[in-house]
């Protein structure tokens, strides 16, 4: 039988924490998400579109950071133990960082001239990555 279970699961403060952790990947995978309709406005050089996208990832990611956050706070009130607290944050830390890195991506994007060649392979890339990133991301889920 699982500890938690044993335990009677988490509490009401670390069951905040980890639903707001379940929102913050979700915004983080959602702005990447977006990464690949901003490149295909590019080429087709929809310029006004692209902006809006790129508000769009922005508007996303300042939310994860609000997220962010909070969770910081709930943890630095102590609802979980120190030591698990830690990694919480740092796992925080690390969703953070997808989220900012898919906001410089598209400011990149928006003022950076790519060539067709450049736009096709970079689509390349990133058209299965938000799939993998969640996949990834999915085993820290916690049914209740």
């Amino acid at each position: 039988m699982p500890l938690l279970r044993l335990l009677g699961g988490f509490w009401n403060g670390e069951k905040e924490i980890i639903t707001e952790l379940q929102s913050h990947i979700a915004l983080a995978v959602e702005a990447t998400q977006k990464l690949p309709y901003l490149v295909s406005q590019i080429a087709s050089e929809n310029w006004e579109g692209a902006r809006g996208t790129y508000l769009e990832i922005d508007r996303l990611e300042t939310s994860a950071d609000d997220v962010h956050k909070h969770i910081v706070e709930g943890i630095s009130s102590g609802v979980f133990f120190s030591g698990l607290g830690v990694d919480i944050i740092n796992l925080a830390e690390n969703i953070d960082d997808i989220a900012d890195s898919a906001k410089d991506a598209a400011r990149v994007l928006i003022y950076r001239r790519l060539t067709s060649k450049e736009l096709i392979d970079l689509m390349d890339m990133i058209q299965n990555y938000p799939q993998r990133l969640y996949q990834g991301c999915y085993s820290t889920q916690v049914r209740y």
